[in-house]
């Protein structure tokens, strides 16, 4: 049933019913197994390295009431997907066979974009460079969450929370910028030493007690905090900053199957 289901798009019945009437013959739905399309004898003999299974000359197959044309309330009896319209009227094999060769490739294009897909996750979580991007890039997403202008309108609590975020974000960033002080180039060589600066002062303040300071102190954080994280992006334009060729080839990769 999954080429058929690939092949129109949908797993509706009445959805695939209509897209099926486009054979032009009667086809059988065995809910839950496959669908029986109605060719002329001697299809399956010379259904040859195609998609599906013709089924020739000794098998058999359930066929529902002329009535039965709609799921019945168990959903595992058969039905009529397609109706037999008149005595004789049998669906194009080569019609048949375009409509699953659809499928089929839908099918493996699904396959290719879940394999890449799952490569990438698993060298993420190996790749350590990977995954100090991964880390930065969460970092700045929650230092702009921070910064957002409705937050001088948020409780004082959750500032609070955000303002330890922060908080947890600068330790982590900090050991990161003094490993590699000297090897900042452009803006950064200037931002990243004042950032340093600001933070261990920022650090030892202890939290606000009133909502509007701890807004004022949360926006300082995240600032500091925002400058950190920018610098340690990994960028492709700047070779000094270290990028994973390997995890940027599997982004890559993702981006195009998708």
């Amino acid at each position: 049933m999954g080429l058929v289901h690939a092949a129109v798009g949908s797993r509706s019945p009445s959805y695939v019913s209509a897209a099926l009437s486009q054979l032009s013959g009667p086809v059988i739905c065995e809910p839950g197994r496959c669908y029986y399309v109605l060719v002329p004898v001697g299809t399956a003999d010379a259904w040859i390295d195609r998609q599906g299974s013709g089924l020739g000359s000794g098998t058999w197959c359930a066929v529902p009431r002329p009535d039965c044309t709609v799921p019945v309330e168990d959903r595992r009896r058969p039905y009529w997907a397609v109706p037999v319209d008149r005595p004789g009227q049998l669906c194009d094999p080569e019609v048949v066979a375009a409509l699953l060769q659809v499928g089929h490739e839908r099918l493996a294009a699904l396959e290719r974009r879940e394999t890449v897909h799952r490569d990438l996750l698993d060298h993420m979580r190996a790749c350590t460079t990977c995954a100090m991007e991964r880390n930065v890039r969460v970092i700045a997403d929650d230092c702009d969450a921070a910064l957002a202008s409705h937050q001088s309108t948020t409780s004082h609590s959750s500032l609070t929370d955000q303002a330890d975020l922060m908080r947890r974000h600068l330790a982590a960033l900090i050991p990161m910028a003094e490993a590699r002080r000297g090897e900042y180039e452009g803006r950064d060589r200037v931002l990243v030493p004042g950032a340093l600066r600001d933070a261990e002062q920022l650090l030892v303040v202890a939290p606000q007690e009133d909502r509007v300071r701890t807004w004022v102190q949360l926006r300082a954080l995240a600032r500091v905090a925002r400058i950190l994280a920018d610098a340690h992006r990994p960028r492709h334009d700047q070779p000094t900053r270290t990028v994973c060729e390997t995890g940027a080839a599997l982004r890559l990769t993702a981006r195009r199957a998708r």
